[in-house]
């Protein structure tokens, strides 16, 4: 978990500065992802790793993730935009999530340490 938060906080001093974050369970390869939303309306996603990519690469062993660990979701997700009218608002702190499903979207386990209210943006940005 605290990897994560190390991570957002690095991201944040970049162009890609995560508006949500949260930590999904990837059953078919039991592995933890990061999906992380950028403020940046339609990201490239090359620019986006690349920008991941370096953010670790520079932390070095002070964040234990690894890239592939880190997803690209756009803000108009459905389970970013149930998460955003559940939780309303801004929230920075864990909150668990297990066997959810969120606009017809179904999250076995995950745990969202940031969530910003995306309603404000448009597609056409």
């Amino acid at each position: 978990m605290t990897n994560g938060h190390l991570f957002l906080d690095e991201l944040d001093k970049t162009r890609f500065r995560p508006d949500a974050a949260l930590w999904v369970h990837d059953t078919d390869l039991d592995a933890w992802r990061l999906w992380v939303v950028p403020a940046v309306p339609k990201p490239d996603k090359h620019e986006f790793y690349r920008t991941v990519s370096t953010v670790l690469s520079r932390a070095g062993s002070r964040i234990d993730l690894s890239p592939s660990a880190v997803r690209l979701v756009p803000f108009d997700h459905p389970a970013i935009r149930a998460l955003a009218a559940i939780y309303g608002g801004d929230r920075q702190g864990d909150l668990s999530l297990s066997s959810n499903m969120l606009n017809g979207f179904f999250i076995p386990d995950g745990i969202v340490i940031r969530m910003t209210d995306p309603t404000p943006r448009t597609t056409a940005a």
